[in-house]
């Protein structure tokens, strides 16, 4: 085992530095950071794996933006805070820090090894309270302004036949995308996923805003006798906060067409 230390910020180091890196992981606290190695992971086309915590929650994710059909960090999270708290601010039970250090070296060694086929795109989200884990298939952000769009597909490393036909995460019901007159014909519940800002330059009538980097934390307020229409700016963020509480089991969710308003 070889090691290299790089005493340097992220934002100053070269990809040079980074030879023949199969793959970045990422412990940081902060997400100026998380966006600095997100940016390092697109530049040096080397998949990021990242794991963070926050008192008794978790989240790991693997990402891989440099490729056209593969998410990036921002992807997920196109809008990160800027009041966030450290984990010195915050505090965290030391044992989440652990349990979601294992999972993200179980997933690195599967990855790097090829045992049991994982491609970027996959989210846990960990809550340690109630001892719960949930998975979010994580798609292409087409608004995402960080990574690529066009060009190669992912490859698996260690797919010697290069063939992604099942390498697309778990199945799921399509999601419709209904305008504003045919959702009223429904018992539904509007969920805005925009940021506040947003919300305050263009007011729109919603039964709750749960900005969508808050989902994971926040989805058990949801109803389940509703359809569940998510809407935001361009009908992305949406779809994306509509996949993940339809693979928590919310069967009955749509997007609601910002065009339609």
């Amino acid at each position: 085992c070889t090691i290299t230390v790089l005493p340097e910020k992220i934002e100053t180091v070269s990809p040079d530095l980074l030879p023949d890196t199969d793959l970045i992981l990422d412990g940081t606290d902060n997400f100026e950071a998380k966006n600095a190695l997100n940016a390092l992971s697109i530049r040096t086309k080397t998949p990021l794996l990242t794991a963070s915590v926050f008192q008794n929650k978790g989240q790991c994710g693997l990402f891989a933006g440099y490729v056209s059909d593969r998410p990036c960090y921002r992807c997920l999270f196109p809008d990160l805070p800027t009041d966030a708290r450290n984990c010195n601010e915050a505090g965290i039970l030391g044992t989440c820090a652990g349990i979601t250090g294992l999972y993200q070296a179980h997933i690195a060694l599967r990855f790097l090894s090829g045992y049991e086929t994982i491609d970027p795109g996959i989210f846990y989200t960990f809550d340690f309270t109630d001892i719960r884990a949930q998975t979010l298939d994580v798609r292409k952000n087409t608004a995402c302004t960080h990574c690529t769009h066009t060009g190669p597909k992912w490859m698996n490393p260690n797919d010697n036949n290069h063939d992604n036909t099942n390498n697309k995460g778990p199945t799921m019901t399509d999601i419709p995308l209904l305008s504003l007159n045919e959702l009223q014909k429904e018992n539904h519940y509007i969920i805005d996923v925009r940021t506040d800002q947003e919300l305050i330059d263009d007011p729109v009538s919603a039964d709750i805003h749960m900005e969508l980097s808050t989902l994971p934390e926040r989805y058990q307020d949801l109803p389940r006798d509703k359809k569940l229409a998510f809407i935001c700016a361009g009908n992305v963020r949406s779809r994306q906060a509509a996949e993940y509480v339809q693979a928590l089991g919310y069967d009955d969710v749509c997007v609601l067409d910002k065009f339609s308003i």
